[in-house]
């Protein structure tokens, strides 16, 4: 893509929209396939990536925005809507200010503290201030200790997916940048 069509405001709405589109579909998906609840938020972030890449941060902060509102007036799943709000959404971007650290240790416990937080007060938001019954409900059926199992399964599967999208932003970088946008 040449730098004199990334320039063009135009190109950026496009781009930002199509982004936005895509990321709206996936939100709309949580209420067909019942694991979506995950999963799909999560792929609503990653098409973030090519904001970030092709655009810049703040375009990505806005892309960001209107996919979250968005999503919390059309999306299904209110629990995968504030997931996307509260996590999904902006880690991408968050990731990129993150890794310009160049200090990995650093960078890990960051990363660590940001998850941990977005999840416990989208959490707590869920149970407290919503009251979102049937999320109270499923986490009651695992007993007691259902918070903690939680923390610990959700921090291996953060682990995961920063490692994935590490690698997804390289394939995107040396793939699809230089086959498929290199052309338009």
């Amino acid at each position: 893509m040449t730098a004199a069509k990334k320039n063009k405001t135009s190109f950026k709405v496009a781009f930002g929209g199509i982004i936005t589109a895509f990321a709206l579909i996936c939100m709309l998906a949580t209420g067909v396939i019942p694991i979506g609840t995950y999963t799909f938020p999560a792929l609503a972030g990653i098409m973030l990536i090519a904001v970030v890449i092709e655009l810049d941060l703040r375009w990505a902060w806005a892309v960001f925005t209107a996919t979250a509102v968005l999503s919390l007036l059309i999306a299904p799943d209110r629990e995968a809507a504030l997931l996307y709000l509260f996590f999904f959404g902006h880690y991408p971007i968050v990731k990129s200010y993150l890794e310009r650290l160049n200090r990995k240790p650093l960078e890990w416990l960051l990363k660590l503290i940001i998850f941990n937080a977005c999840i416990l007060i989208c959490y707590g938001l869920i149970f407290y201030v919503f009251q979102m019954q049937y999320v109270i409900e499923s986490f009651q059926e695992l007993g007691r200790y259902s918070l903690i199992i939680f923390l610990a399964v959700g921090n291996i599967a953060f682990f995961i997916y920063d490692i994935a999208l590490t690698n997804l932003i390289t394939f995107y970088i040396k793939w699809v940048r230089v086959k498929i946008l290199k052309r338009l």
